[in-house]
């Protein structure tokens, strides 16, 4: 089966979403489907941007079987309800092209 996991965090960021969704795919691989990702570049809970990540809009990769298809996607104030739901729009009309 193919199957597309769409998020907006993803390894390498640093918290419980991106391990989930990466321990999924990675499930899902061991079990004989193919498996692609489409997530944002990372941005969050990171102290540094990875160097192969900086300066790109878009880019393609494999990781333990899965292909990961990231896209740049905004990065707003997250203290205020109203940016907060911008981001998820914007990030969602991202992830669609």
């Amino acid at each position: 089966m193919k199957i597309l996991l769409i998020t907006g965090v993803f390894p390498p960021e640093m918290a419980a979403g991106p391990n989930l969704n990466y321990e999924l795919g990675r499930e899902f691989v061991r079990l004989g489907h193919s498996v692609s990702v489409a997530t944002c570049l990372p941005r969050y809970n990171l102290k540094e941007i990875p160097r192969q990540y900086r300066g790109k809009l878009c880019m393609r990769e494999e990781m333990d079987g899965m292909i990961v298809h990231r896209t740049w996607c905004p990065s707003l104030r997250r203290g205020i309800p109203a940016m907060r739901g911008i981001e998820i729009f914007l990030m969602a009309l991202s992830l669609t092209f």
